[in-house]
């Protein structure tokens, strides 16, 4: 394995992180705008590229900021807006931009 994957692989996750994308994946599946929310693997894959991103960063350790920052990037092809929604003129990012806000991030 390459240093920096094993870079990436090392940068564990706190419980409270771990919670924080897990809420923020379930929120996208309980929305009414979406027909179709964030899956499980879409959180593994957000889980995963905080972790780079924290090294990219300088880092040892992920923060919440890289979770809202990686959060629209990340989610924004793996959920699909209802018909509704998308009469409304609503978009992926404006509703997972609001689930961030609504979403307590830990201290």
């Amino acid at each position: 394995m390459p240093d920096i994957r094993r870079t990436v692989a090392g940068i564990k996750l706190s419980d409270t992180l771990i919670d924080y994308i897990v809420d923020v994946i379930r929120a996208t599946r309980d929305h009414a705008s979406f027909d179709v929310g964030a899956s499980p693997r879409a959180g593994n894959m957000l889980a995963a590229s905080v972790r780079a991103y924290a090294v990219l960063q300088g880092r040892d350790f992920v923060i919440p900021d890289d979770v809202k920052t990686l959060a629209l990037p990340v989610l924004r092809h793996r959920v699909t807006l209802s018909p509704s929604a998308e009469i409304e003129g609503l978009s992926a990012d404006k509703i997972v931009g609001e689930i961030l806000d609504q979403t307590a991030a830990p201290r």
